[in-house]
C-alpha cells in the first residue's frame, strides 16, 4: 500500500501539469477557420527561397497579410481573386525552416477575374537557374506558370544564367503574361 499514495501523488501532478484532457479534444480546440479574400496577384516575398506568396486579408479586416505556407488543396492562379474558407491547426514539431501552423482549403466561397489587362509590377524579382525555369513549352516565374513572348523568354533564360536582380511588369490576361523588364 506505501506504493499506492506516491503513485496517486505523480498522477495527479501529471494530470494538473498536461491539463488531463484526451488529445482529441484538446486538439480540436486548437483547430481555427478563417475565411480569407486572397488577391488576383501573388506577392513576391523573401523567406530561405525567393519565391510569390499568397496575400490576403481576413474576413472583416482591411489589412493584407502574406502566407509563406501553402494552403493543402488550394492552387492560387493569375489574376482570380478568391474567397476561401480555410482550416488552421497547429504541427507538431516542424521543420525549423517552416511554418509551425498547417493551412488547409475546406471551400472556396467564390471568386472574381480581376480585369483583362491588369498589370502587376514586380521589383527585385531574382532571376536564375533556379527561379526562371523551363519545362518543355511551359515557363515558371518563383513557382508560377507565366508566358512570354519567344524572344523575351529566350533573353530572361540568358539573364537568369548570369544570376540577375529584374523587375517585372506581368499582364494578366487570362493567365500571367511577362510584356516588360527592367
Amino acid at each position: 500500500m506505501k506504493w499506492t499514495l506516491p503513485f496517486a501523488v505523480l498522477l495527479i501532478t501529471l494530470c494538473l501539469l498536461t491539463g488531463c484532457s484526451d488529445s482529441d479534444s484538446s486538439d480540436e480546440q486548437k483547430l481555427q477557420r478563417e475565411i480569407w479574400n486572397v488577391v488576383g496577384n501573388p506577392k513576391l516575398c523573401h523567406s530561405v527561397i525567393p519565391r510569390f506568396c499568397l496575400g490576403y486579408t481576413l474576413e472583416g479586416n482591411d489589412e493584407e497579410k502574406i502566407l509563406y505556407a501553402p494552403v493543402e488543396g488550394y492552387n492560387h492562379t493569375w489574376g482570380i481573386s478568391d474567397r476561401i474558407e480555410i482550416e488552421i491547426s497547429p504541427i507538431s514539431n516542424p521543420p525549423a525552416d517552416e511554418s509551425n501552423m498547417k493551412y488547409t482549403l475546406l471551400s472556396i466561397i467564390n471568386n472574381d477575374t480581376d480585369p483583362l489587362g491588369s498589370i502587376y509590377t514586380y521589383n527585385d524579382v531574382p532571376f536564375n537557374p533556379n527561379t526562371f525555369i523551363q519545362k518543355g513549352d511551359i515557363f515558371f516565374i518563383l513557382g508560377y506558370e507565366v508566358n512570354c513572348a519567344a524572344m523575351l523568354c529566350s533573353e530572361l533564360l540568358d539573364l537568369a544564367e548570369n544570376d540577375v536582380i529584374l523587375n517585372l511588369e506581368i499582364k494578366y490576361n487570362n493567365e500571367g503574361e511577362i510584356i516588360r523588364w527592367f
